[in-house]
């Protein structure tokens, strides 16, 4: 007989386990933990998802992914294209707010489910962008610094995300790193210009 689902329940359980994944991560969080969080039973949480795996997925979905991406995507392009940057920067940082937990937990995630590359993508999403707004293609060497700085730029968001502070500071802080960033963007893109083309050494 088919296992009875009540559609409360399991919003209760996707809130739960999206607090227990923010405050512990993949590896420290329990379905005890989650079920404790969410007034239910362990195995009532089987009723809905197979595993922790399906649990995380469930929480942090496709679909968030890809809208996350794309904001992204608008957001760096908006960098270097002749258009106006705010609304793309502003998009993406609500988007930020609005999910603090979720994009929080994605940016640092290393768990073995599908989302646990998203960290490496977030940080080559950025080298791509870099690249393709360079004079030229970057060597080995280059793409390995730019990779660097850009992961110090996901720790960053994720700190700032994690701060026990309301949107409004969250924001402030947000864009004061974008005006630290940005400049140095900049100087990274006219260091690369100065370069020339590396040797086939420094590939």
């Amino acid at each position: 007989m088919p296992q009875t689902q009540k559609p409360e329940v399991r919003d209760r359980i996707l809130a739960a386990a999206s607090d227990e994944f923010y405050d512990h991560g993949f590896d420290g969080a329990t379905l005890a933990g989650i079920a404790r969080r969410a007034g239910t039973a362990t195995a009532n949480i089987y009723r809905y998802v197979p595993d922790k795996v399906a649990l995380f997925e469930a929480v942090i979905t496709d679909e968030f992914v890809a809208h996350l991406d794309d904001l992204i995507a608008r957001r760096v392009a908006a960098l270097t294209e002749p258009l106006d940057a705010a609304p793309a920067a502003d998009e993406l940082l609500g988007f930020w707010l609005t999910h603090r937990r979720q994009v929080a937990t994605l940016l640092d995630h290393t768990g073995p489910t599908r989302r646990g590359a998203y960290p490496q993508h977030f940080v080559t999403q950025l080298v791509d962008h870099l690249e393709a707004s360079a004079p030229r293609p970057l060597s080995a060497h280059e793409r390995a610094l730019a990779a660097l700085v850009f992961d110090n730029t996901r720790r960053a968001i994720v700190a700032m995300l994690r701060l026990d502070l309301d949107d409004d500071a969250t924001r402030h802080l947000i864009g004061g790193f974008w005006s630290y960033q940005l400049p140095g963007l900049d100087g990274l893109r006219a260091w690369i210009a100065e370069a020339g083309e590396p040797s086939p050494h420094g590939r």
